[in-house]
């Protein structure tokens, strides 16, 4: 596990921790996203979890900020 600790820009101190996670990380609603083994962070935050760059940049991207939606594609290098 790796360890980091710093402070935003509210002067708030945060760490951070980053493990790889055994087994697969998948969309629920889509299990063909799997990714195994998956390189995730730990922090202590308000929201219930986040999903990484490292799940993310595997997909083309698109918010709906309005319709409260992700969209994903494959990535170009996923076909």
């Amino acid at each position: 596990m790796t360890t980091r600790t710093g402070v935003d820009e509210t002067g708030y101190e945060w760490t951070r921790y980053w493990a790889t996670v055994a087994g697969g990380v998948y969309l629920a609603a889509a299990p063909e996203t799997v990714q195994q083994a998956p390189k995730v962070q730990f922090q202590e935050i308000i929201h219930d979890g986040l999903v990484g760059a490292d799940y993310l940049d595997r997909f083309r991207t698109t918010f709906d900020v309005t319709g409260a939606r992700l969209f994903l594609e494959p990535s170009e290098t996923e076909l």
